[in-house]
């Protein structure tokens, strides 16, 4: 089975989604690990596909920026980052399905792939 892992977040998100990605590699899944070009890195060097979805600049200007750390401006500060990926992430999604033949796994913030599930009838499972 092919699945798509959609990780958007902060290290929270990435870090358990890697784990989980690695239990399905394990077990003889074929893994793509969708996330922001920050972590491209980390998810290698776990031995994971990792596929870009927003550049690493996006990220640390949200981690840069003071509103991020405030507890009634921070969702607002990540969403603009998420929000300016969901058009690359969209795509990357779509082109990287075989309907009938894949599953998605998605944080929280991966609201993209909701929108996939809607159209296509791609299962998801939102961690």
């Amino acid at each position: 089975m092919k699945i798509i892992v959609i990780a958007l977040g902060s290290d929270g998100d990435i870090n358990p989604m890697i784990e989980i990605s690695l239990v399905l590699k394990a077990r003889g899944h074929q893994v793509e690990f969708l996330a922001n070009g920050h972590f491209a890195k980390r998810v290698k060097a776990a031995g994971l596909t990792f596929v870009e979805v927003g550049e690493a600049r996006l990220y640390e200007e949200a981690l840069n920026t003071p509103h991020v750390w405030d507890a009634r401006k921070g969702f607002a500060a990540v969403w603009s980052v998420i929000n300016q990926s969901l058009p690359i992430t969209y795509k990357v999604i779509k082109e990287r399905l075989i309907p009938g033949q894949t599953i998605m796994v998605g944080t929280t913030l991966a609201l993209v792939a909701r929108m996939v599930q809607e159209e296509t009838g791609t299962p998801l499972v939102t961690v």
